[in-house]
C-alpha cells in the first residue's frame, strides 16, 4: 500500500466484510482498525499456489455489499489501493 506501509487486516474482519456484517467491521474500525488495512492469505491448489490480498472496501464491493460499501466510503476508504491482482474496487 503505497504511502501507508503495511497495515494488517485480520482475516476474521475481512470475512465479516465479505458477508456484509457491518457491525463486526465497524466495531473493529472504531477500536482503531485502519480503514485501508490489507488482509493477506495463501491460496493453494494442485500444482501451485499464490498469496492474495485485499482491503475491506474490496471485500464489500466484490461481494456486492452496498450498505457496507457506502459506510466504508463515508469513513474514508480509498478506492486507489490495489489488491493482489492489481485490481481496484
Amino acid at each position: 500500500m503505497a504511502g501507508l506501509g503495511y497495515v494488517r487486516l485480520p482475516r476474521v474482519v475481512f470475512d465479516s466484510a465479505c458477508k456484509g456484517d457491518r457491525e463486526d467491521v465497524i466495531v473493529w474500525l472504531d477500536a482503531g482498525g485502519h480503514i485501508d488495512a490489507l488482509c493477506t492469505w495463501e491460496e493453494t491448489w494442485k500444482g501451485g499456489g499464490c498469496t492474495r490480498s485485499a482491503t475491506l472496501i474490496q471485500a464489500a464491493v466484490g461481494m456486492g455489499r452496498l450498505g457496507l460499501t457506502r459506510e466504508l466510503l463515508q469513513r474514508g476508504a480509498t478506492i486507489l489501493v490495489q489488491n493482489s491482482t492489481a485490481r481496484q474496487p
